[in-house]
């Protein structure tokens, strides 16, 4: 994938104002002479481009991608007046002015999100593209550098690829996948016992190295090998697995099941599978040749025995068919498979693509090199729908002559188990499978297509079992020396198997991959007992870390991670439940230091605990590997209270840890699923620390995709556990994140392409409602989760969250350019206000059981009459006051609750919640070591210590969701059109607070609010304002007079105009640039 790495070195780290693109610089060509260009820099510049806000796509599928940039313009009130795109194939045509696509003059101000208009484009093609633009005073300014995107395969005719993967019986995950259930031929009947013989042949020739028999039944079962008892079970939900290997010899064998069923549905599954010297072979039920009888006579297990007379077996059920569904797995995953394929390039080579995808995850390699730094790709969708494909330039990497491609295959989400019952293969059977087309170009302009298909190459290698909660198990005694070099490869190769796969939908890559983004050293080592080490590496962090070891071939060193500490120092686990959340490696030896990091799994941790180490470790011996989806930091905020510089790092790390190609709630426990209600929550937080335009933009495809047939949006997307869809703010992340990002970006594709399934969860929860109270299809109804110590009523949370989509559905529609629809739901949006008033407002200005929650979300959406507001504000702040101050909220009132603090004129309150460090508060966990935001206020407490082990992560990001009142109330820094063309700085001054400073970079560039204010001083007020942007500017002060910017009288500022003097502030408009303001309070 082009997006490149984003390596920070501090917790806060913008994107650069200007990417990198390019060196070729083609404005010298095309507006004047280098020498004229050093002489005098442009005071006006077209900088950062982007195309579907990614820098340099490769294998982008959006026919009309949008094309953006920003302005590089210092002077006050800079903006531009028009532009114009150039587009061409070549960076020499582009200079020429030989152009695929020139807008021409256009006299806009835009320069986000304008669409490529010209001729389609093919497959493959690359285009490269320049603008420049006219200032304020109609100049135009020098062409920008020049950058590119290129296109992916557009037609899905186009893949000639075949899905591959491992010989049969050597593939993970392979047991149940083409089994079937079976029962003898006549009706059933109760309390019944039926017998079953099947013949496994084994092939003379090579020793029998492991057998395995997996058994399942409705109701009892037991298992023979050849006449000799191997083992009972009960049950169909999970296979019983047994060792046979010891029993079977080359030749006949037979597989014998005694099998009773008590009462109602009858069936029987089982798979036996065989390795030996020569390959392997397995046996299914389902398959030819099982044969069954009512009786059971002396010896009918044995191989001697003539089963003449008996009957074939009857197919009940096909496997993952109801009422049984598939068994799960007794494993949890095996050997990763590794594939190559050797191939000659006949000619000079001009350029070199490989498209890529998997059911799984994968690593390609060629010529000895990975290729790429991304990690668990293919990205998580519903793979029984779609899968993204990654595109990599390989051109450098190609030789002339003999050349070797080749891949690493692990379980990803598509194997891993996943969610509370840890179930396998979720999105499809089994097993893992690999797909990619490398596309040669040669320089005479001739090319050539090398495909995964029969011809590939397929072993196990040194990866014994990679899942994502399991953690990864790495034998090196078992690595292929060479696999992915021509000519050299070790170990035992089989043809790789050619898989049937139902088609689904291949996307390209539109959002960025997961990559490696810091790096942590550890902070401390501690001996708890001996031989067990724990590693501190300071910070709650997501990713896994780097392992250097040097010892005796054999030994085996064990990491096993976790977020806390027990009292005696030995790590906490029980809150990771069933995840293992373990990386295992064993050495091959030699005397040279060895490094190992896993491939295809991730942990939530901070402390790591090392026991087999050969030696003594140092901090040396571990490196912290931070990675997330790479989304560009957009957000910094620093204050003269370390508390709350500690909370805005911990909304970062929460944010960092908890993006892997989907928002998810936690990072570390068996769950780590893309819950909707924690999203709704964060979206907008999330949006000003990260820029998540185009990771939430593949998100919602996901959401799209997970919704029901009935217009339900489900409660966790992708769709993995199966619950009742739509409960409420879960289900309505359909609507808010969608919001959230138009608002933050200007972006209204994402609301074009997501209206359709947006309108049907609004007539999903209309239709049941007509009333316009949310009663009813509130189903998994999870309400305010985990609160303080408040709990609110369910409909008033739930019609409060309608009442915003309503708002949210207005203000998308009039975007659109659909005014009956805003008309729709702004009378939808006067229809539920009217009702709740109606059901949950008392005239003294009560809402609901008066929960903070029920003030906080009836603010939110705009539902308590105006002739109440102040009383129910008062009552809120009563509430808070009586908690001593303290919180009572959960996931929902929190985003909202110090929001209505504010808009109704308690900013103090709202900060006496920022600044508390006593229970339930944000500064409470921080007082306690918390380096993340936390599941639970009382995650762990002094005087109780942890709470239940079942909900309890210390990684989970819903209440870091007070990270957007600190940039738009405490900072001041609020958009007042979407994606911040139009700005509002309006900080909130506290007197126990003496420096804010907060930095957003917008689309547009850096917006800039920082406030000081000594005991008894003046308030200073810098304030920064990108190009093409103008903003109002609100300066708290008795007398507006004597309000002075840059040192001298305001009145003598260029580009400052006062607009009106309200509550206390004079409110000046202004331009672009960088101001300084001063003002006595």
């Amino acid at each position: 994938m082009a997006q490149p790495c984003i390596l920070c070195t501090a917790p806060f780290a913008l994107r650069p104002m200007i990417r990198p693109t390019t060196l070729l610089a083609i404005s010298a060509m095309i507006v004047s002479s280098p020498a004229a260009q050093a002489r005098r820099p442009p005071a006006c510049l077209p900088v950062a481009l982007r195309v579907e806000y990614l820098d340099r796509p490769l294998g982008l599928d959006v026919q009309r991608p949008r094309l953006s940039w920003r302005l590089q313009d210092s002077r006050r009130g800079a903006r531009q007046t028009a532009y114009q795109i150039r587009v061409a194939e070549t960076p020499g045509g582009l200079a020429r002015g030989q152009a695929l696509w020139d807008s021409g003059r256009v006299a806009s101000d835009q320069t986000a999100h304008v669409h490529y208009a010209g001729p389609p484009l093919r497959s493959g093609q690359r285009c490269w593209w320049a603008v420049r633009v006219w200032d304020l005073r109609g100049r135009p300014s020098p062409w920008s550098e020049a950058s590119w995107w290129e296109m992916g395969l557009l037609d899905p005719s186009e893949w000639k690829a075949q899905w591959i993967g491992m010989p049969e019986a050597q593939a993970p995950g392979m047991q149940a996948a083409d089994a079937a259930w079976i029962w003898h031929a006549e009706p059933e009947t109760t309390n019944a016992t039926r017998f079953f013989r099947g013949m496994l042949d084994v092939p003379a020739g090579g020793a029998i190295t492991s057998g395995r028999l997996l058994a399942a039944v409705d109701n009892d079962l037991e298992a023979f090998v050849n006449g000799e008892r191997v083992g009972v079970t009960s049950g169909w939900q999970s296979f019983a697995e047994f060792d046979i290997g010891h029993l079977l010899r080359p030749g006949r064998n037979i597989i014998g099941l005694r099998a009773r069923n008590v009462a109602g549905p009858a069936g029987v599954a089982a798979i036996a599978t065989v390795q030996w010297e020569g390959g392997s072979v397995r046996l299914v039920t389902g398959a030819s040749g099982w044969k069954t009888s009512a009786e059971g006579p002396a010896g009918w297990n044995t191989r001697e025995f003539d089963d003449a007379r008996w009957g074939a077996a009857r197919v009940v059920k096909r496997m993952g068919e109801q009422p049984w569904g598939t068994p799960a797995l007794a494993d949890r995953g095996g050997p990763a498979p590794y594939l190559r394929r050797e191939f000659r390039l006949s000619k000079p080579i001009r350029s070199a693509r490989i498209y890529a995808t998997a059911l799984g995850s994968y690593r390609v390699h060629v010529n000895g090199r990975r290729v790429g730094n991304d990690i668990l790709t293919p990205e998580w969708t519903d793979y029984r729908k779609r899968a993204i494909y990654q595109t990599y330039d390989v051109t450098d990497l190609l030789r002339q002559g003999e050349n070797t491609v080749g891949a690493i295959l692990g379980d990803g989400w598509y194997a891993s188990g996943l969610g509370w019952a840890l179930q396998r293969f979720c999105f499809g059977p089994p097993p893992t499978r690999f797909l990619a087309q490398l596309h040669v170009t040669y320089a005479d302009g001739t090319d050539e297509r090398i495909v995964t298909d029969g011809t590939w190459q397929a072993a196990q290698g040194p990866i014994l079992r990679s899942e994502i909660y399991a953690g990864e198990t790495y034998d090196a005694r078992r690595e292929l020396s060479g696999w992915d070099l021509p000519g050299t490869a070790s170990g035992a190769w089989h043809p790789a198997r050619v898989i049937p796969t139902p088609p689904i939908a291949l996307s390209g890559q539109r959002s960025p991959t997961i990559q490696v983004a810091l790096r942590l050293r550890p902070k401390a080592i501690t001996r708890p007992a001996e031989g067990v080490h724990v590693f501190d590496m300071g910070q709650n962090m997501v990713g896994w870390v780097r392992l250097r070891v040097k010892g005796p071939a054999g030994s085996t060193v064990r990491l096993r991670f976790a977020e806390m500490l027990q009292p005696d120092g030995h790590i906490y686990t029980a809150n990771l439940r069933r995840a293992e959340a373990t990386d295992t490696y064993t050495l091959k030896g030699g005397g040279e230091e060895e490094v190992f990091e896993p491939h295809f799994t991730y942990h939530g941790f901070r402390y790591v605990e090392v026991t087999g180490f050969p030696g003594t470790p140092t901090v040396d011996t571990l490196e912290g590997q931070v990675f997330h989806s790479a989304m560009p930091l957009t957000g910094r905020l620093v204050t003269s209270s370390p508390l709350v510089d500690r909370l805005a790092e911990n909304i970062l790390w929460g944010l960092r840890g908890n993006h892997h190609s989907v928002p998810t709630d936690c990072p570390q426990r068996d769950e780590r699923l893309g819950w909707m209600g924690d999203a709704t929550a964060i979206a907008e937080t999330a949006s000003f620390f990260l820029e998540t335009a185009a990771f939430y933009g593949k998100w919602m495809r996901d959401v799209v995709e997970a919704q029901s047939p009935e217009g339900g949006f489900s409660d966790v997307s992708p769709r993995v556990i199966d619950l009742a869809d739509g409960a409420p703010a879960w289900g309505d992340a359909g609507i808010l994140v969608p919001h959230a990002v138009f608002r933050q970006y200007g972006d209204v594709e994402i609301v074009r392409e997501n209206w359709p399934a947006m309108e049907k969860w609004m007539t999903y929860i209309h239709s049941a409602n007509p009333n316009l109270l949310w009663m009813k299809r509130r189903n998994n109804d999870f309400g305010d989760w985990v609160p303080a110590d408040s709990v609110t009523p369910k409909d008033v949370i739930a019609t409060a969250i309608w009442a915003m989509d309503a708002r949210a559905m207005a203000e998308m529609a009039r975007a659109l350019g659909l005014a009956a629809e805003a008309a729709r739901y702004e009378k939808l949006h006067a229809g539920i206000r009217e009702a709740f008033q109606k059901a949950y407002v008392k005239a003294d200005g009560t809402v609901g059981n008066g929960s903070q929650t029920c003030y906080a979300l009836a603010f939110a959406a705009d539902l308590i009459p105006s002739h109440l507001r102040a009383a129910a504000a008062s009552r809120l702040v009563a509430d808070i006051e009586s908690r001593g101050s303290h919180l009572s909220t959960g996931f929902l009132g929190t985003f909202v609750l110090l929001p209505a603090l504010s808009e109704n004129g308690r900013d103090d309150v709202a900060c006496t919640l920022l600044l508390n460090e006593t229970y339930p508060s944000w500064g409470y966990t921080i007082k306690h070591g918390a380096t993340t935001i936390w599941e639970r206020w009382d995650g762990w407490r002094h005087d109780k210590g942890f709470q239940d082990p079942g909900m309890n992560s210390f990684n989970h990001y819903a209440f870091g969701s007070v990270g957007a009142w600190m940039f738009r109330y405490l900072a001041g820094i609020q958009a007042a059109a979407p994606g911040f063309r139009r700005i509002v700085i309006r900080p909130r001054i506290d007197p126990r607070l003496t420096h804010v400073r907060a930095e957003y970079d917008s689309l547009h560039g850096s917006i800039v609010s920082e406030w000081t204010r000594q005991p008894g001083g003046p308030l200073r007020l810098a304030v920064t304002v990108p190009p093409n942007t103008r903003a109002q500017v609100h300066i708290p002060s008795r007398d507006p007079s004597q309000v002075r910017e840059g040192g001298r009288p305001i009145a003598l500022g260029r580009g400052i105009e006062l607009v009106r003097v309200e509550n206390g502030a004079a409110v000046y408009e202004v331009g672009a640039g960088a101001y300084a303001f001063e003002a006595g309070l």
